[in-house]
């Protein structure tokens, strides 16, 4: 027994229990006190005490309309009443509510310590018992995950873990479902107490436990109205949302796993209902699983970002961001989508140095998990935010922190030093450190010229200096300027000069 709260409206009786019960032995690390019922159920809620010592008769809220309202709270503190009056009916009425023991004023110093003596030993034995009850619950638990994990497990392995562990609900038709927080980023607040109250209240038999990561798994027999617990219970102790996610029924010990993994996959849809709610396994089954990600679409964005068109990556953000498509889509084709947009869009962000890309998503390190939020919606409009923000900052950076020109320079300058290498403008936009598309908008825009016109200038020109001015062979000039294909030198030769390399240097060598 560690914490005592005594409740009085008299300060010197308040006074002198506590010196009594620190002289007694019991060995009590803190007792507090409070001097009406209304200050003492505040404290009682706030914090856990294993002992309550009230008086019957107090302002503002008596000592049996005290102890009504702590038949609410998730623990059941011991409580001894005091009182002035050897009243039968007071007495009969405290422990109706669960007194231990009902002394009279004064406090009889010996009377007060065998009371605490025998309440210490109730708990210590109370808690003995709720330590081998935990003991044996774990058990329990790790045998029923056994059964949903295991997908190996034949009907006879389960019946005798079932019987060994006196389970009889999977015996008749049965649903399973999960309740657990919307948001993958807060933990469950309901206690399963108060749960398996209200359904004990509706006569309703259910198997009730907590799974590996805090949420609430429930067996039952028949389909239970899941709305009427969302409303009356557990959205009356939290402040947060919950989703109920339910199986199809399970007809034998066979379709326990079965009907476990289905409600594990309606989970995966939580982000497709505002605010609480209930989803049922049929209600994905119409869910189409041919949809194909928009890659090309995807990338064009990413190649957009920087040059300062939002109108335009607006536009394309919802029309494959499109509400209407996720909810005909299986949850898969969600997920994949999110996976390859955060992969082309983390690619994008490699042209940023990491301080600045930190410094970025730091900001929103949430846009890639999707289940931190209420609704898909919700959700999506985040994503078109944090889009519509990086191409800002890209912009922002490139504008002020970088020069244009000296970085279109220096791709003319390495050009011009590596032509005869398998160049293209992936190349170059890697190193001068810009994006793909951007590098490939400013060179067009300083110089007039697409990368690839260019840098076929450049090689002919270089080309043409070797016809000029050596007798290598036309094949091997063409490999010489960085030609793979000899064909393919002397078509582009043509198609800048008008002529052939061949003609060329004939011409050359007449004059």
């Amino acid at each position: 027994m560690k914490k005592v709260l005594i409740v009085d409206d008299e300060k010197y009786i308040r006074s002198g229990l506590k010196v009594m019960i620190q002289k007694s032995g019991i060995g009590i690390d803190e007792i507090s006190e409070c001097a009406n019922g209304r200050e003492a159920l505040d404290r009682l809620i706030q914090e856990k005490y294993d002992l309550v010592i009230l008086d019957i008769r107090m302002p503002k809220m008596d000592g049996i309309e005290l102890m009504k309202e702590m038949q609410m709270l998730p623990y059941s503190p011991a409580v001894i009443i005091l009182s002035g009056y050897d009243d039968f009916n007071y007495a009969v009425e405290a422990i109706k509510y669960g007194a231990k023991a009902y002394l009279l004023k004064p406090v009889d110093r010996h009377e007060l310590f065998n009371v605490l003596n025998k309440v210490k030993n109730e708990i210590i034995q109370r808690e003995n018992i709720e330590k081998k009850s935990q003991r044996i619950k774990k058990l329990c638990l790790n045998q029923l995950h056994y059964i949903f994990l295991s997908d190996n497990l034949g009907e006879q392995e389960i019946r005798e873990i079932l019987e060994d562990l006196e389970i009889d609900l999977f015996y008749d038709p049965f649903y399973i479902s999960i309740i657990t927080p919307k948001n993958n980023s807060t933990v469950s607040t309901v206690d399963i107490n108060t749960v398996e109250k209200f359904l004990r209240e509706k006569h309703i038999k259910a198997l009730c436990f907590r799974g590996t990561k805090g949420e609430l798994i429930f067996v039952t027999n028949n389909r239970i109205n899941w709305e009427d617990l969302l409303k009356h219970c557990i959205m009356n102790c939290s402040n947060q949302n919950y989703v109920v996610a339910v199986s199809a029924l399970g007809n034998s010990l066979t379709d326990i796993r079965k009907a476990y993994i289905q409600a594990r996959e309606v989970l995966k849809y939580r982000i497709f209902i505002k605010g609480s709610g209930v989803l049922y396994y049929e209600d994905i089954l119409e869910r189409k699983d041919d949809f194909i990600v928009p890659v090309d679409k995807i990338e064009s964005i990413c190649n957009m970002l920087g040059i300062e068109n939002d109108k335009e990556i607006r536009r394309r953000l919802d029309e494959i961001l499109d509400i209407s498509i996720f909810y005909k889509a299986n949850i898969n084709y969600f997920n994949n989508f999110i996976e390859i947009f955060k992969h082309k869009i983390e690619n994008s962000l490699a042209v940023l140095s990491p301080k600045k890309r930190k410094e970025f998503e730091s900001k929103y390190s949430n846009v890639w998990n999707p289940y931190c939020f209420e609704c898909i919606e919700g959700y999506f409009d985040f994503v078109k935010f944090y889009i519509l923000k990086l191409n800002e900052y890209i912009y922002s950076l490139k504008s002020s922190c970088e020069n244009t020109e000296h970085k279109v320079d220096m791709a003319i300058r390495y050009i011009k030093k590596h032509y005869n290498e398998d160049l293209n403008l992936a190349v170059v936009a890697n190193y001068v450190s810009l994006n793909y598309y951007y590098f490939s908008h400013i060179f067009k825009k300083i110089t007039g010229m697409s990368f690839m016109d260019f840098l076929l200038k450049v090689r002919v020109e270089k080309a043409k200096e070797l016809l000029k001015n050596t007798e290598d062979k036309v094949i091997d000039i063409a490999f010489k300027v960085g030609f793979q294909d000899p064909k393919h030198f002397t078509k582009s030769f043509k198609k800048v000069t008008g002529i052939s390399p061949t003609q060329y240097r004939r011409r050359f060598c007449k004059e």
